[in-house]
């Protein structure tokens, strides 16, 4: 409300912050760590071993619930640290993920399956096998209540690598989500 600074912190030396709450704030630490900070005074509250430097692929605050993409779709108690659950994807994601208000998870990976899990239990709902590596981050999009569709970017490269230099044909593809 002041613009006045609350607090700093070199604890956890977190490199971005995703996002947080009153139970704290977490951002991905250095290896790949994710680490939560106490919102009020800036302190460790606990950090997510990481698995190496640039594993993460996304982390989405939600509900209480910090929602962590590596080579897992992984969900961690913001208020605890805890893993909650955790889904092993085949082959890795790349282009990151989006947690939504309804309680669905979505992610794509390189070998073109574009996937949905339900928030609280970790279970996969549903999947789509697209032409492509779905390499770019899905968005989320509810223009009618009780409608959500989906968009996403996939590769149309054969190993569903993104190459840089414009050789890689890509489209924007749109779902519908499935009523729960």
């Amino acid at each position: 409300d002041t613009g006045k600074r609350i607090w700093e912190s070199s604890e956890g030396k977190i490199l971005n912050i995703f996002g947080g709450d009153e139970n704290g704030v977490v951002g991905d630490g250095e290896g790949g760590s994710v680490v939560c900070l106490d919102a009020k005074t800036g302190k460790k509250k606990w950090t997510l071993p990481g698995k190496g430097i640039h594993t993460i692929k996304g982390i989405r605050v939600l509900g209480g619930s910090v929602f962590v993409f590596r080579d897992s779709v992984t969900e961690v108690s913001l208020k605890t640290g805890k893993v909650v659950w955790q889904k092993r994807v085949k082959d890795p994601m790349i282009g990151g993920a989006v947690a939504t208000a309804g309680g669905v998870v979505f992610t794509g990976t390189k070998d073109r399956q574009f996937l949905a899990f339900d928030a609280k239990s970790g279970r996969q709902l549903w999947r789509y096998r697209a032409a492509g590596g779905v390499n770019g981050p899905p968005i989320s999009v509810s223009p009618l209540p009780g409608r959500c569709f989906l968009n996403a970017v996939e590769y149309a490269h054969p190993d569903g690598l993104l190459i840089g230099d414009g050789t890689s044909p890509s489209r924007r593809i749109t779902l519908r989500v499935p009523r729960r």
